[in-house]
């Protein structure tokens, strides 16, 4: 009325004021019916606030403090009102939508202030959602029974990344450069896709692994299926960011390609040899999850060969880098195709009156040799048609693993090995020798080639 600036006691006696009124209010109140009307006293608090400001809006000249004052006590009563009032996953789906509101109006309206609590606001709701995860996924507390999908939980997921893709759409028409504290507000447009792919990712995963816990799934099958979730959305993600060509993105999923395929390596391989074995003792094929292992290893070599692209787009076969992941490749395709006849073998050979491990040792000598000397003649093979040195090289690495494999270790206490054993190294020799005679054509175009 008397257009004076707010100093700081006149700020002290409004907070003050409004903090003393509200605490004691919501202490009357709280005792009555158990505190069904608290978010009602908070909200009409809010709206209280919201009239003056309004008022105050409108006014010529008026001490700007003031409004942010009172703009910032109405944002406060209105987030109080969720977790006063609401309980649980409610109090989430508020902060969801309170969110996406504050940075509406905040583009409406011009007010920055919006624009910090909306940072605020979003910040407790992600919080939220995680204290919603923590609480109806634990499966070590009460177990909860969730209906599949359509619960609460899954629904509260949902709803945030609903609330995180309007943020998105509203974000792209953002021209302020405003920071908050200390980070550009038109950064946000970045960081918001990637806490939503996060988010998607990991509330999919908890479903399904509440669901698979619900359903008393076997551990094998459990954690073969959990693979083929993670190894999906990796490729799902994959090719999306082809699709879009966002190359910022290619580092972090390439390394993310790397981890999932050493993964399949020192994990999901003792994994799925568990659930062979279980097939094998008298358990259904789908509860071990053996046949289902089936799909993860379509998925891997999918991941596998989108890996091997990207080496030869980036590096090419004939650098020091490019002829490493040749090297590494070679391993993963012989090592994968021993462990796939491997498993066929002992399903094939298995009789229940000898042991699992003499099984797998008698096809150690008599398979495996088959598979690597098959192996070394398809990578001599490529070598040649693609002039690929390297190649030749494993190749030839190989058959000479295989070789010494044959004699030091397949002979030894093994009379019908023996006979396998020689027959296959004969025709190990023959094509070694066969293949010599094109192969010193191709060394020497190779090194003419290097020469030029």
């Amino acid at each position: 009325k008397n257009k004076h600036k707010f100093k700081f006691a006149e700020v002290g006696i409004l907070l003050s004021n409004s903090g003393i009124y509200f605490g004691l209010g919501l202490a009357i109140v709280s005792g009555y019916k158990d505190g069904l009307y608290n978010g009602l006293f908070t909200a009409l608090i809010a709206i209280f606030n919201l009239v003056f400001t309004t008022v105050l809006y409108k006014r010529k000249n008026i001490d700007k403090n003031l409004l942010f004052l009172l703009i910032g006590l109405v944002l406060t009563f209105v987030s109080l009102i969720a977790p006063i009032q609401l309980h649980g996953n409610y109090i989430t789906l508020f902060w969801a939508i309170e969110s996406v509101l504050l940075l509406w109006l905040s583009q409406k309206s011009g007010i920055q202030l919006m624009k910090s609590a909306f940072l605020f606001v979003s910040l407790l709701m992600v919080s939220s959602l995680i204290m919603d995860w923590q609480l109806y996924y634990n499966t070590q507390a009460e177990f909860l029974n969730l209906s599949l999908i359509v619960n609460r939980v899954f629904i509260t997921t949902l709803v945030v990344l609903g609330s995180l893709l309007a943020t998105r759409k509203l974000l792209q028409n953002e021209s302020s450069n405003v920071e908050v504290a200390g980070f550009s507000f038109t950064h946000l447009s970045k960081v918001v896709p990637i806490i939503l792919v996060s988010i998607l990712f990991i509330g999919l995963m908890l479903e399904l692994n509440y669901q698979f816990i619900r359903a008393d799934f076997s551990t094998t099958l459990h954690t073969i299926a959990m693979g083929c979730y993670i190894f999906a959305f990796a490729m799902v993600l994959i090719a999306v960011t082809q699709w879009k060509k966002l190359e910022m993105a290619k580092p972090f999923l390439n390394a993310v390609s790397l981890v999932l395929i050493a993964s399949y390596f020192t994990f999901y391989l003792v994994q799925v040899s568990s659930a062979r074995n279980l097939f094998l003792m008298g358990q259904s094929g789908v509860s071990t999850g053996y046949y289902l292992h089936y799909a993860l290893l379509s998925l891997f070599v999918l991941l596998v060969i989108n890996t091997a692209k990207e080496a030869y787009i980036q590096y090419g076969y004939k650098s020091a880098i490019g002829q490493n992941s040749l090297w590494v490749l070679a391993f993963i395709g012989v090592f994968v195709s021993s462990a796939e006849i491997g498993h066929l073998a002992v399903i094939y050979q298995y009789i229940p009156s000898v042991s699992l491990n003499e099984t797998f040792s008698n096809i150690f000598k008599s398979v495996y040799p088959i598979v690597w000397g098959v192996s070394a003649l398809v990578l001599m093979i490529l070598g040649m048609k693609f002039k690929l040195k390297t190649l030749r090289i494993i190749s030839l690495s190989l058959f000479l693993i295989t070789i010494v494999k044959l004699f030091l270790y397949d002979l030894k206490g093994n009379s019908t090995g023996k006979i396998v054993s020689f027959i296959f190294l004969g025709v190990v020799l023959l094509l070694i020798s066969f293949l010599y005679q094109k192969l010193k054509f191709i060394i020497q175009n190779d090194d003419d080639e290097n020469n030029n």
